[in-house]
């Protein structure tokens, strides 16, 4: 089984949407998207995991985030990995311990890439786990994390998403693809845009169990409309012979717009509503079919996001409540701050 294979088996298990989008890489994408998802995902089970809220529990999830970071930084003996394993709390979904339990694989891997490779996941996905660690050392005596303006979630945003979009135009960069530095800024918009679109949908089940990410929704929505033009952006500037890149973003994109009127419907009847299957089979057969043509997809996108080709842009930051500035300096990555600015995540 090639890498690739096995990175696949896993991401069939931890996210089935994301893995058909990279199922459809070519090689060397494939691979490396595919490891560095996975990564991410192992920093989510830090977050997710059932810390309890006593002093020595809440220290031990950040004392997990650290030792992930320096896992990253420098290369550990699989038998350290394997005690960092055994320390989380039971009760992960089975998959997430399965995801946990090739993780030392993953690192070993990661270390294994040529440099050029690791530079372009290794300052994103630190400053993934350092935003992960602010946003749990923010949790009340109850265990409950609270979002408290929309500037705030776009910081809580850029570090559990947005740095991917940077890791994902680092990756292509690497394949003698000439993108320009306003292109990385569209990238992490498209972040910032799955991510609110899964923060929208989840928001009843977050809010059951202590984590509200939402401090307006008609906020939350309006801010959509950026970040889903930037990433239209993002994808038409893409070379035409970037297809199976194209058609991963693409997927994801239209996907995402396309559920955002039953996320609506669902928060209405406070139940989950998903698009039907028919609906999503067809919808990715257009999109393949149009992939290739800027203006076809332009069109396509005016058609499940009518409003938004004809308004003025919305400020994506703004509110009341700022967290301090000092939030951006666990941030390493290639933005500079007048980026940071402009994506609504630094004063």
């Amino acid at each position: 089984m090639s890498r690739a294979e096995f990175y696949q088996s896993h991401l069939n298990l931890v996210s089935r949407s994301f893995a058909f989008c990279i199922a459809r890489l070519p090689e060397p994408l494939r691979e490396q998207v595919g490891l560095a998802y996975l990564l991410c995902r192992v920093l989510d089970c830090v977050e997710d995991a059932n810390w309890e809220e006593k002093d020595g529990q809440r220290q031990a999830q950040l004392s997990q985030f650290n030792q992930f970071i320096n896992f990253m930084t420098e290369a550990a003996e699989p038998q350290v990995i394997k005690v960092w394993v055994q320390k989380f709390p039971n009760g992960l979904p089975e998959a997430e311990q399965e995801l946990l339990q090739i993780s030392g694989e993953l690192l070993g891997d990661f270390h294994a890439h040529p440099p050029e490779v690791q530079a372009a996941l290794l300052n994103p996905i630190l400053s993934m786990a350092r935003g992960m660690s602010y946003f749990a050392q923010r949790k009340n005596d109850r265990g409950e994390l609270k979002i408290r303006s929309l500037r705030e979630l776009n910081q809580y945003c850029f570090f559990v998403a947005g740095v991917v979009g940077e890791i994902l135009t680092s990756l292509v960069k690497l394949q003698n693809v000439n993108i320009r530095d306003s292109e990385l800024e569209n990238a992490i918009h498209f972040g910032f845009f799955l991510q609110k679109i899964n923060i929208l949908k989840d928001q009843l089940e977050d809010e059951g169990e202590g984590r509200f990410f939402v401090p307006s929704r008609d906020l939350v929505k309006q801010s959509l409309e950026q970040h889903a033009k930037c990433a239209l952006e993002y994808v038409t500037q893409l070379p035409e012979r970037l297809k199976g890149f194209r058609l991963f973003c693409s997927w994801s994109l239209f996907i995402g717009l396309a559920s955002v009127p039953w996320i609506e419907k669902s928060w209405r009847a406070k139940k989950l509503m998903k698009i039907p299957r028919l609906q999503t089979q067809s919808l990715l057969w257009e999109i393949e079919s149009k992939v290739e043509n800027n203006s076809e997809l332009t069109e396509l996108f005016g058609e499940l996001f009518p409003g938004a080709m004809k308004s003025a842009d919305i400020a994506v930051g703004v509110v009341v409540n700022e967290p301090a500035d000092d939030l951006m300096n666990l941030y390493s990555g290639n933005l500079s701050h007048m980026q940071l600015k402009k994506l609504g995540v630094a004063g």
